[in-house]
Order: structure tokens, then C-alpha cells, then sequence
């Protein structure tokens, strides 16, 4: 049973780098979208070390994982809405 699923995970992993490999763009797709979630996590990190909310009140800026969270998805997605052609 184990080297069953061990063949659907290689036959699964060699279909995905097939995929990569005819597409060009999506590596670069996926660094833009790694530097853009890196970025965004940096900014808001910032954002929360220097203007954050001292008093807790606020969701997203009072804690420095969800700030980090919250800029990480907004970082990738405007790395995929932005684009330099």
C-alpha cells in the first residue's frame, strides 16, 4: 500500500515539474511572489515596530505574527497584480 501511494507521489511530483518546465514564466511567477510576500512581511513588521497599536485594540497591527500574516498575503498578491513586462 505505501509504495502505492510512494508511485502516485513520484507519478504527481514528475506531472508538476513537467508543468514548471513548459511553463517559462511560472518560476519567475513564483520568485515575484515570494519577494512580494517577503516585502510585504517586512513592511508590515515595520509597520507594526514604529505606528502599531500600543493599546491591543487592533486586530491586525497589535500582534507581530498577524501583522506579519496579513502583509505576507497582501505582499504576494500584489506581486501577481503588479507586473513589470
Amino acid at each position: 500500500m505505501a509504495a502505492d501511494s510512494w508511485g502516485r507521489i513520484s507519478k504527481f511530483s514528475e506531472f508538476l515539474l513537467f508543468t514548471f518546465a513548459k511553463e517559462k514564466n511560472m518560476i519567475n511567477i513564483t520568485i515575484r511572489i515570494l519577494v512580494g510576500a517577503f516585502l510585504g512581511a517586512l513592511v508590515s513588521l515595520a509597520y507594526y515596530k514604529f505606528m502599531g497599536c500600543r493599546t491591543g485594540t487592533c486586530p491586525i497591527t497589535s500582534d507581530p505574527y498577524a501583522s506579519a500574516l496579513f502583509g505576507v498575503v497582501v505582499g504576494g498578491i500584489l506581486a501577481v497584480i503588479i507586473r513589470s513586462e
